[in-house]
């Protein structure tokens, strides 16, 4: 908070000045109690002047230890009032001065209540009209608030000319001065002794924006810089987190968590408003979910949600009619809530929680509504919750086994029959009592979440030029999205990718809910857009010939279907994305070095590889033969599904279409051999050639 001393013309008495000058010495000696007595003692002779009633707010603010920030806020709105009134009757140059402070204080309530844009705004408006503030504190005040909103809304070349600018008038250095380890000015050339004071801040600002420019070799310069003028040593925590975010960007994961562990972690708040604990398990969070260890980073994002709420319950609880009051200043922005349940939700959702991870997403979606990545994090939580459901359900029984192709088997004897499991079933839930709208893990509000999404995404960025972006972001240092506050931020790079995964969610979803004509719509656009990955290119294909064999287009949907595109497909890109996996598992993307089990269709577990996704493919083609009638194509499209996935079963949906290809040719001793293998009830009793199977 600036505090300019007041300049009084020289036709005062000698009272008033003498009252001006021990209210500023009280201030700077921080008895603030002392000084707005002698504020309201000069606001006697002097009640409408503006910078008496500025310093009496700024005074009075102080001495109630920052937490009264609504009346902080009201009376420099009464003070902005009153210079508008005496800026029409003279032109005095103080009065700019002193508007500049209001708009400064302003901006800086803004910055601690997150709201950076606004602050963001009023601060350019000073910027504009630095020169007289310069050689002030207010100068250099605005100068380091400006490089913070920049570095936080990840405008890196604005932060980038700011701190070159820093360097070249706030701190007094010659352009171009450096020495062999970068920028370091001789401290004699300082004009004051706070000259020196700011380096720290400044090496960190430059520290933090090489990392975010992904300059290892100049933040690893930076920071042995900001080590050395704090003096070095692990009391100061700030470097030394830095330090463990630079290693987490080279992805030396064991040594970043050795440097978080070195660091002090106090459980008190920090004077910045900051809790350290909350900080330090959120990173650790962000490490194991990066190593691919899930369930332990959502472990860890749990522990920094209760040291979350543990440092707000420090405080008392604000009122929502004064909702700034009651709590510090630098504290009114201490709540990471959000932004920690959208990092346990995103964990939750890869360890095969979709329910625990909605709500969580859901909470989060309050704040960040205008994040596009978090509305297809909750539309992939409803394709997997009613994927999860399906796996439970089809083919369970009540007298103990199990089977996803044996429903149930009822009779006895020649009178025995086999109930297979049934994947047709309608996947709608907003007829069970809620609407499409309802926040709920339904297939509808997926719908609507996907096209939030995809609302959401800039649209002047498309077709050649989102390509050429893709070339040019291989060092991570591609442009932000500038219009959504975003966790994390979505890069103009990343769009293409966050497009196809929302079409690819679409007409997954769009299949589901037996609206073919938008199904074939969203996968057409899929397959005409740019550099997919060959699983987003065979989800395409896999769509649009499942949506014309509905539609009865089958001489079409073979096109789609062809042993051409199974030969061409490759795996090996498709992990490296920033959007989440097939929409068929609803699950992010994983390690492609990995194998993971996941659920390519309704109560199909199979391990994902090129392999297998050449069997669903084949088991696709499969049946558009069969419907045409030719079912010796279609048995030989199994067998090569088969061979597809050796050393493991075909998935339900091929076996019992394999039932029916050796029932249509009579062979009923294969049938039930085929049963046998499902369903471990028949075991015994399968001989008997009267067996029959109901569809």
């Amino acid at each position: 908070m600036d505090t300019s001393n007041v300049v009084y013309p020289s036709s005062e008495d000698d009272r008033e000045r003498n009252l001006a000058a021990k209210a500023y010495a009280e201030f700077e000696g921080k008895n603030y109690s002392n000084a707005v007595t002698c504020l309201l003692r000069l606001a006697q002779f002097r009640q409408l002047d503006p910078r008496v009633m500025h310093n009496n707010a700024v005074a009075s603010y102080y001495n109630g230890g920052l937490k009264k920030t609504d009346d902080f806020l009201k009376g420099m709105r009464s003070v902005e009032t009153q210079l508008e009134k005496c800026a029409a009757d003279t032109d005095d140059e103080v009065l700019d001065v002193e508007r500049a402070v209001i708009v400064y204080n302003q901006a800086l309530v803004q910055y601690h209540t997150r709201q950076y844009r606004k602050a963001l705004s009023k601060l350019e408006s000073l910027f504009k009209v630095i020169e007289p503030l310069v050689e002030e504190r207010l100068g250099r005040r605005i100068c380091f608030l400006l490089i913070e909103i920049y570095l936080r809304l990840y405008q890196n070349e604005s932060a980038s000319k700011m701190i070159a600018y820093v360097e070249k008038t706030v701190t007094g250095a010659k352009s171009g001065e450096k020495d062999a380890e970068g920028f370091l000015p001789d401290p004699s050339s300082f004009h004051q002794k706070t000259h020196m004071e700011n380096l720290p801040l400044l090496y960190q600002y430059k520290a933090r924006l090489s990392l975010a420019l992904r300059s290892m070799k100049a933040c690893k310069r930076d920071l042995k810089l900001l080590m050395d003028s704090t003096g070095g040593g692990n009391q100061f925590p700030l470097p030394l987190y830095l330090k463990a975010q630079l290693e987490f960007v080279r992805q030396n994961y064991r040594k970043s968590t050795r440097l978080l562990n070195s660091a002090p972690r106090s459980p008190a708040v920090l004077p910045s408003g900051e809790s350290l604990l909350s900080i330090y398990f959120n990173n650790l969070g962000c490490i194991h979910a990066s190593m691919k260890k899930h369930n332990l980073a959502a472990y860890y994002f749990r522990q920094s949600l209760v040291e979350n709420d543990r440092a707000l319950a420090s405080f008392a609880p604000m009122s929502r009619a004064a909702r700034l009051t009651g709590r510090p200043l630098t504290c009114l922005g201490l709540n990471r809530r959000y932004e920690l349940l959208y990092n346990l939700g995103s964990q939750l959702l890869h360890c095969g929680d979709p329910v625990e991870a909605f709500d969580c997403l859901l909470e989060a979606v309050q704040v960040f509504h205008t994040n596009s990545r978090l509305w297809l994090r909750l539309a992939e939580c409803c394709i997997r919750a009613i994927q999860k459901d399906e796996n439970v359900t089809i083919g369970s029984r009540a007298d103990g086994y199990k089977s996803k192709v044996i429903q149930s088997i009822i009779g006895s004897g020649l009178h025995q029959k086999v109930i297979v499991a049934s994947y047709s079933q309608d996947k709608s839930t907003s007829a069970h009592g809620h609407g499409a709208a309802m926040p709920t893990l339904s297939l509808e509000f997926a719908n609507i979440c996907l096209r939030n999404a995809w609302q959401l995404l800039p649209r002047e960025r498309d077709g050649a030029a989102e390509s050429a972006e893709q070339g040019g972001a291989a060092n991570g240092a591609s442009e932000v999205y500038p219009s959504v506050h975003s966790i994390p931020p979505i890069k103009f790079s990343e769009v293409p990718s966050l497009k196809c995964s929302i079409l690819a969610c679409s007409a997954f979803i769009s299949l589901c809910l037996g609206d073919y004509v938008m199904a074939l719509e969203y996968g057409t656009q899929l397959l005409a857009r740019a550099n997919l990955s060959g699983l987003e290119n065979l989800l395409g294909h896999l769509y649009v010939a499942e949506a014309l064999i509905n539609l009865g287009r089958l001489q079409d949907a073979l096109q789609h279907l062809s042993m051409e595109i199974a030969s061409n497909f490759n795996l090996s890109s498709t992990d490296d994305k920033a959007s989440s996996s097939g929409p068929a598992s609803g699950k992010p993307a994983s390690d492609p070095k990995k194998e993971e089990v996941v659920c390519l269709l309704p109560g199909c577990t199979m391990t994902w590889n090129a392999g297998s996704a050449k069997a669903i493919l084949f088991i696709n083609l499969a049946v558009a033969y069969t419907m045409r009638k030719e079912y010796d194509k279609a048995r030989k499209a199994l067998q090569q599904a088969s061979s597809s996935v050796r050393g493991q079963d075909l998935p339900p949906q091929g076996v019992l279409l394999a039932v029916f290809l050796e029932l249509q040719a009579g062979n009923v001793s294969s049938v039930l051999h085929l049963l046998k293998r499902n369903q471990t009830g028949m075991a015994g009793r399968s001989g008997d050639r009267g067996n029959k199977k109901k569809r």
